[in-house]
């Protein structure tokens, strides 16, 4: 029997455990906490979509589309962790890391995208509303004494 936190010497590699995370009670407390945060983010995401979807002419409705997926994702990710922790899987521990991160970098190159899309850009030859010129102080070169 290993001591809670020790990996036992001379298990295999490949064995399904989880002992490396600790005491049960503290597996059982992160397991809960990425329950909850599955739930927050899973029922935010299905607002952000409902309102994506039935948003008509927004202009911010693409961007609560991808922000409804990315908390979807999230969620599932989060959930995927918390069911390794309690089911002692280092298996699904590695998918819900896995799953969450190339979710969350995947997303956010999306909304990067998106929000440089919708910010004004400069034209040639007219400056942008609100724009004035510098103006020149007494005794720089090229102003009038």
């Amino acid at each position: 029997m290993a001591r809670c936190g020790v990996i036992r010497a001379g298990a295999a590699p490949w064995r399904d455990d989880v002992e490396f995370i600790g005491h049960p009670a503290f597996r059982t407390i992160l397991a809960a906490l990425f329950a909850g945060a599955a739930l927050v983010a899973g029922i935010r995401g299905v607002r952000l979509l409902a309102q994506a979807l039935g948003g008509g002419d927004r202009p911010d409705r693409s961007r609560r589309l991808v922000r409804g997926i990315r908390a979807l994702t999230a969620g599932t990710g989060a959930a995927l962790l918390g069911a390794g922790l309690i089911a002692g899987s280092r298996r699904l521990l590695i998918l819900g890391a896995i799953f969450l991160a190339e979710e969350i970098y995947e997303t956010g190159a999306v909304l990067l995208a998106l929000r440089t899309k919708t910010q004004p850009r400069p034209t040639a030859g007219r400056p942008l509303p609100g724009w004035e010129p510098p103006r020149r102080r007494c005794g720089t070169p090229g102003s009038a004494p």
